[in-house]
């Protein structure tokens, strides 16, 4: 395994230990001389082949691993619950969706890994608004200008 790395907090003064970079299961454009990290790899976009199902599986296994250990439940009869109903769900769709509380996790686990962002200290304070069963252009339209209520706080502006 690879050592965690001390992570710092300016605004807080908050120390943690990162050691995400040990288990990445695709390889980094990173060396020793300069760190790539913010350069996107749009061949990954690009790719117009849908994935296979144990592909599909096995990072649903990797996320969810990750999610119930982040909520202290990684060997719990709740894990094993939901990782049956994935995989049933992607046998019979090829897809699955995302509990509410998974969307959250995962929103707020992609903002605080995206290199890209100088704003993803913030991470742990993501609001997120489940959408997903918006169907109606009405819909959308409400569905943004809640978000964009909420986010502006009549001048207030959340960060």
């Amino acid at each position: 395994p690879a050592k965690p790395i001390k992570l710092k907090n300016i605004a807080t003064r908050m120390e943690t230990y990162d050691a995400l970079h040990g288990i990445a299961t695709q390889d980094t454009t990173c060396s020793q001389q300069a760190c790539l990290a913010s350069v996107m790899n749009t061949q990954i976009l690009r790719s117009g082949t849908p994935r296979a199902k144990d592909e599909i599986l096995r990072h649903a296994k990797d996320f969810l691993e990750q999610y119930f250990g982040s909520v202290r439940r990684s060997i719990s009869t709740s894990m094993e619950t939901r990782w049956a109903q994935v995989q049933s769900e992607v046998e019979t769709t090829g897809t699955y969706q995302l509990t509410e509380t998974e969307l959250v996790y995962g929103a707020k686990l992609a903002w605080r890994n995206s290199a890209r962002c100088i704003g993803r200290i913030q991470w742990s304070k993501l609001q997120v608004f489940d959408c997903r069963s918006v169907t109606t252009t009405t819909g959308m339209f409400e569905a943004i200008c809640n978000h964009i209520k909420y986010s502006t706080n009549r001048g207030n502006i959340r960060s």
